[in-house]
């Protein structure tokens, strides 16, 4: 899969077009744009932002002896500019079958699904397969992407507990009190610590007496 200066979309096969986008860009700059390469029975279609842009009768079976490259040509040239995300192949079936409305939330490892990358943190696969995956010539993840994303919200991530001035949580259940009552027993007790300050009198962070002054 290709495009020229123009950012028409073309694919080539053996040094020859097979198939190519109607005259002009269809990959507008600084902006995300879907695109989808689907072929049902000899029927091909190439879809930008959901709307297909050419269709037609290709009967060639693609086939090669190299690596699949992504980011460039098999050849080491032709080097792409930009962002890739949610790159998928699936093989053995169409998944659209006419104009769609791109995607909102991110991709899946759906049946038939052979590779599923460009989508995580760290560079790797998240189809079922678990290619491994070789990273050449510096290429590096970044928080961006073509999804709207929720704002954060303790409400829906979870939070923290703040303390302040005399502020604090006691535990009065029986069951769950039994859990201050080490003994002898091996135990572990752990969390995350954020200080404001250091106060004069010190600080507690959790503690349990046999009264109320000890």
């Amino acid at each position: 899969l290709n495009y020229p200066s123009a950012g028409g979309v073309m694919i080539y096969y053996g040094n020859t077009i097979t198939q190519q986008t109607a005259a002009g860009g269809h990959f507008d700059t600084n902006t995300w744009n879907h695109c989808a390469i689907e072929r049902s029975g000899n029927t091909q279609t190439i879809y930008i932002n959901g709307q297909s842009v050419v269709s037609g009768t290709v009967t060639q079976d693609y086939s090669a002896v190299t690596d699949l490259h992504i980011g460039q040509a098999a050849n080491n040239s032709l080097k792409f500019y930009g962002w890739l995300h949610d790159l998928r192949f699936v093989k053995g079936s169409a998944v659209y079958g006419g104009n769609f409305t791109p995607p909102t939330e991110p991709l899946t490892a759906i049946t038939n699904t052979q590779l599923l990358i460009c989508h995580l943190p760290y560079f790797g696969d998240g189809s079922t397969n678990n290619r491994t995956v070789t990273v050449n010539g510096g290429p590096w993840t970044e928080p961006f992407g073509p999804y709207d994303q929720e704002p954060w919200a303790a409400d829906n991530h979870g939070g923290s507990v703040k303390f302040v001035s005399t502020s604090n949580v006691a535990t009065t259940e029986t069951a769950v009190n039994a859990i201050g009552n080490t003994a002898s027993s091996e135990y572990t007790i752990e969390g995350w610590v954020y200080l404001f300050s250091y106060p004069s009198t010190g600080g507690a962070l959790f503690s349990k007496g046999n009264s109320g002054t000890t």
